[in-house]
Order: structure tokens, then sequence, then C-alpha cells
């Protein structure tokens, strides 16, 4: 689907879309949960649980990029 509205690669900040998961009829924009497979994340991932609440303090205060993470152990 292409939009004459937008600029090419462009960026559209899409958040909320846990609410509408269960509905029959969406709310708002009906069509945000098309994007999904198409997102690019960040993921900031803090190594270990003694640095959880760092990551946790981090994400508050806006030291962290994208999505934060504590990886705990690796399989």
């Amino acid at each position: 689907m292409q939009c004459s509205l937008m600029r090419l690669h462009g960026r559209i900040a899409v958040a909320g879309m846990i609410s509408q998961y269960n509905l029959d009829q969406h709310e708002g924009i009906r069509n945000s949960l098309s994007v999904k497979g198409k997102i690019a994340y960040v993921e900031d991932i803090a190594e270990g649980l003694e640095n959880g609440l760092a990551a946790l303090v981090g994400m508050f205060s806006g030291h962290n990029v994208g999505k934060q993470e504590v990886v705990v152990a690796r399989e």
C-alpha cells in the first residue's frame, strides 16, 4: 500500500496496538496492526540481573535507545 501523503522512507510512531488485539471492531486508526511485520526496532540490552535496576532507572530517565531488555541468561 502506498500513501501519497507521506514522505518516502518517513517515520510513524505506532503505539497502543496491544489494546486492539482482541477487539472485533478496532478503534482509532484501523490499519495500524498491518504494519507489525514491517517495523524495524532497536534493542538496548543490559547483560545480567545485576544490571537490571540500572536499566530500569535508565529507561525512565531517557538513557536507553529503543526497546530495553535485561538478559539474565543466554541459552
